[in-house]
């Protein structure tokens, strides 16, 4: 996004190429009614909630200024606060028209939510995307790593991390590293893997049992043509349709011109615990249980589709797609970030990724920015985040750059 200064930088430093994928329509789904807009679905389906243009802000500006904010803290979780501030038919209203349900359905904190909500909301306003996908800052950082002398080792997963004698050991299924400081980025998920004295320590403290990893299906396919550009509403552009009426939950057609040629969705895109169990089961049964199962739901919100049978179809769980800290923790967001510098106090162990950086909860840059406190506070940098910046310089910039090396740095 715009305002993920950071980010810009980061591409033009990594020459990856930005291509814009701005907004288009979206179709939104509840209660057996439709809507482009969240003033549309409410007018029909929420007779109980004020018919007032903009109320999904009006609402959302209860939470985040009214003057229960202030006991915040009291409530057991996100869920109740947004009952006690909006009440039920605000709450439901509020959870159907967002598109991930786990935001309201899971026992979240409600102030740990809230101060998330307060920076989510000011992130603006047109989506960049890379090309090659956001894999791309991953394997250019790991090549320039690479250049530099570090080395990897992707197929040596870490059994234990343990601390003897003043230094640092590594046991992977092949080696064994010392090291006198040591960076941990896998998430919660993958370190309670993680056997040693220094994992236990971390594992032990209330501020990571207090981390909740949300799990997530995506299902993914390919077609063997653009279905969606008559999709039944002529007037629209639509790329984006949620729903509550059926688990796809959440289909995204990409925009962004690299993307759109490769005809591929994310047909499904869900956080709901009971709809990641039904794609789970149905899985279970084989890709052709999926696909008719995805075709149904797909056709009862789009009737005037005409939906092809897919060429590929591929499902992906994750078990911790994303964190948040649990309902009634005594902990903020920002107090889990400055924990992760140093979590067990003496030891020159760091904690980073977006696992440990719950007020950027879900993107990318909360890993970055968890990274940048480390770098800052126990490596010697003094890393700030630049001003918002030009976006037509910062595009020129990682363009012309990329065209130099496209043939070996698009990690195809």
């Amino acid at each position: 996004m715009e305002t993920q200064n950071y980010l810009f930088k980061l591409a033009a430093d990594l020459a990856i190429p930005l291509e814009e994928a701005p907004f288009r329509d979206d179709l939104i789904s509840a209660r057996g009614f439709r809507g482009f807009n969240s003033d549309q679905l409410n007018k029909r389906a929420y007779p109980l909630v004020e018919n007032t243009e903009g109320m999904e802000t009006a609402l959302y500006d209860k939470l985040r200024f009214g003057p229960e904010r202030a006991n915040i803290s009291q409530y057991p979780d996100f869920r109740s606060y947004v009952n006690a501030v909006v009440g039920s038919q605000g709450y439901h209203f509020l959870a159907d028209v967002f598109r991930f349900r786990a935001d309201f359905e899971a026992t979240l904190d409600a102030r740990g939510y809230m101060d998330y909500f307060d920076e989510e909301w000011d992130v603006c306003c047109t989506p960049y995307y890379p090309e090659g996908g956001m894999s791309q800052f991953v394997i250019r950082m790991a090549a320039d790593a690479v250049s530099n002398g570090a080395k990897v080792y992707l197929k040596q997963p870490v059994l234990s991390i343990a601390s003897t004698s003043g230094q640092y050991t590594l046991t992977t299924p092949d080696y064994q590293i010392t090291a006198d400081k040591v960076v941990i980025a896998a998430p919660k998920n993958g370190l309670n893997k993680i056997t040693g004295n220094i994992a236990e320590a971390i594992k032990s403290q209330n501020q990571y049992q207090d981390l909740v990893g949300i799990p997530v299906i995506t299902i993914a396919q390919r077609w063997p043509n653009a279905w969606w550009e008559n999709i039944g509403y002529p007037s629209k552009d639509i790329h984006r349709v949620w729903t509550t009426e059926h688990c796809f939950n959440f289909i995204e057609i990409p925009v962004a011109s690299y993307d759109a040629q490769q005809l591929v969705t994310r047909s499904v895109y869900t956080d709901q615990q009971e709809c990641v169990t039904f794609w789970q089961r149905a899985a279970q049964l084989g890709i052709d249980t999926v696909e008719a199962e995805l075709h149904r739901g797909l056709q009862a919100v789009l009737p005037k589709a005409t939906i092809p049978k897919p060429l590929n179809t591929v499902v992906h769980y994750w078990p911790a797609a994303w964190y948040w800290l649990k309902g009634g923790s005594q902990f903020t967001n920002a107090q889990i970030a400055s924990w992760a510098i140093e979590p067990i106090p003496g030891e020159k162990v760091s904690l980073v990724g977006e696992s440990y950086n719950p007020q950027r909860s879900g993107w990318s840059d909360g890993a970055y920015k968890s990274s940048i406190n480390t770098l800052n506070a126990k490596y010697g940098f003094s890393i700030t985040i630049p001003e918002t910046p030009d976006l037509s310089t910062v595009k020129a910039k990682a363009n012309k750059a990329a065209a130099k090396s496209a043939s070996t740095r698009l990690g195809r």
